[in-house]
């Protein structure tokens, strides 16, 4: 690999676990510029560079603009390494974890399965490499709400990254975490809560207080804390997070916004209605500034929730100059036909004169850590 891509790799490999992510983006267009000038478009290190711009998008949830980078990357590497290469697996992975956030399930574990049988065939099965495979077709299951096939192969993955000696740590945090979530869902919040913990202590131990995989955790205990009814600590957890994207300018993903959105909950609760009203439509911005519209369920209800405080506080006017602001921004990426600009045409319409909405009751979701691959 050519000496200055090589360096800025690294650089931005390094800006990215420290939440600098505009520095990242920058170090990354200028490999891929330099490495493609050299090389042409169908080479080896342009797909690790490809690989590495597509995962930046893709860990902070813009998925609409890592999808095509991540396609590009697995038709290069097709070309390059074949079909039975272990390099093709990171691709194949990539593009499926993708799938899986937009509910194309088939789609997904055609790819999980097939970099899991490469990779069993390479490396047998108690490989690190196996382990990730596990993982990502855990979280496939998981968003299937396939619990008890996703808690087995969550607990292989986290058997066999414990075995590496501290070599694959963070990847070890991810596992607890994950398995964090089954149990969380089947109501065993004690054994969810130690591993949560577990996980952000291993964070912490490596300086990693400031990254997109370190907020997700964050976000998730205090669902865990909503969930048991103890406000007080989900909202120290919330802010936290909160307070980690004020530092790093750029860095808004689907962690800020959940975390907005479960402290305008936590405000709701409290009858704080004004300050609930001004973290949904926090909340609401960032998922908007992401573009990701795939799930037009999660801005519809985000809109109902803030909806309901603002008419709580009889706002029905700044309500509806806040939804026209939103209908006219979000014109401009959607088609007509589109089931967010139907939803607030019609919602608009139905706005009562007078309060006759009721109080939400606490509604989230919990974040699973997916394995997106980074090349050094």
């Amino acid at each position: 690999m050519l000496k200055k891509a090589e360096k800025n790799i690294k650089k931005a490999v390094l800006f990215e676990s420290q939440g600098k992510v505009k520095e990242s983006k920058k170090l990354l267009q200028e490999a891929l510029k330099v490495t493609k000038e050299s090389y042409g478009e169908i080479h080896p290190d342009v797909y690790k560079i490809l690989s590495n711009l597509a995962v930046h998008y893709a860990t902070q949830g813009k998925y609409y603009e890592a999808e095509p980078l991540f396609k590009k990357a697995l038709e290069i590497s097709r070309k390059t390494f074949g079909e039975e290469n272990p390099e093709i697996c990171n691709a194949l992975s990539n593009l499926a974890n993708i799938y899986s956030y937009w509910q194309k399930y088939e789609d997904a574990e055609k790819l999980h399965k097939k970099a899991l049988a490469i990779r069993e065939k390479i490396y047998g099965e108690a490989h690190p490499e196996v382990a990730a495979s596990l993982n990502n077709l855990a979280i496939l299951y998981e968003n299937q709400e396939k619990y008890s096939d996703a808690g087995i192969l969550y607990k292989r993955a986290l058997e066999i990254w414990s075995k590496t000696n501290g070599k694959k740590l963070l990847y070890v945090a991810l596992a607890k975490n994950n398995l964090a979530n089954i149990y969380l869902k089947e109501g065993k919040y004690n054994d969810a809560e130690k591993l949560y913990l577990d996980a952000i202590s291993i964070n912490e131990k490596k300086s990693l207080r400031e990254n997109s995989e370190f907020t997700a955790l964050l976000n998730n205990i205090a669902y865990l804390y909503l969930k048991k009814g103890d406000f007080k600590k989900a909202e120290l957890m919330l802010k936290r997070v909160i307070n980690i994207y004020k530092k790093n300018k750029g860095l808004d993903n689907l962690n800020l916004g959940l975390a907005l959105e479960n402290l305008a909950e936590i405000y709701e609760i409290k009858n704080q209605y004004f300050k609930s009203s001004v973290y949904y439509k926090k909340s609401l911005n960032v998922y908007i500034k992401l573009k990701d519209f795939n799930h037009p369920d999660i801005i519809i209800s985000l809109i109902k929730k803030m909806s309901s405080v603002y008419l709580m506080q009889n706002k029905r006017n700044d309500l509806v100059s806040v939804l026209s602001k939103i209908l006219k921004y979000m014109s401009r990426f959607l088609k007509s036909d589109h089931s967010i600009l139907s939803f607030l045409n019609n919602h608009m319409k139905k706005l009562p004169f007078t309060d006759s909405i009721s109080k939400n009751s606490v509604h989230s979701f919990i974040i699973i850590l997916t394995i997106f691959y980074l090349y050094i």
